[in-house]
C-alpha cells in the first residue's frame, strides 16, 4: 500500500536499522527494505538512501570508507 502510514512505517524501519556485525544479514535486510521502499513509492532520492546505508555500518567499516 502507498498510504502515508505505510510509507512512514517503511521509512522508519529503514532508518532505525542498525548493523550488528553480520554483513550477509545486513545486505539481505537492506535488499528487502529497498524493495519495500520501491513498492510504496517512498520518493526518497537514491543518494540519500546510499548515505543512510553507509552510515548504518560506519562504526565497523568507516575506516575503509574514508579513503
Amino acid at each position: 500500500s502507498t498510504s502515508s502510514n505505510n510509507k512512514g512505517r517503511v521509512w522508519l524501519k529503514f532508518m532505525w536499522y542498525k548493523y550488528h556485525g553480520n554483513l550477509s544479514k545486513f545486505i539481505t535486510d537492506m535488499n528487502k527494505m529497498l524493495i519495500e521502499i520501491s513498492i510504496v513509492i517512498l520518493g526518497v532520492l537514491n543518494n540519500i538512501l546510499c548515505v543512510s546505508i553507509l552510515s548504518s555500518s560506519w562504526k565497523t567499516y568507516g575506516k575503509f570508507l574514508k579513503t
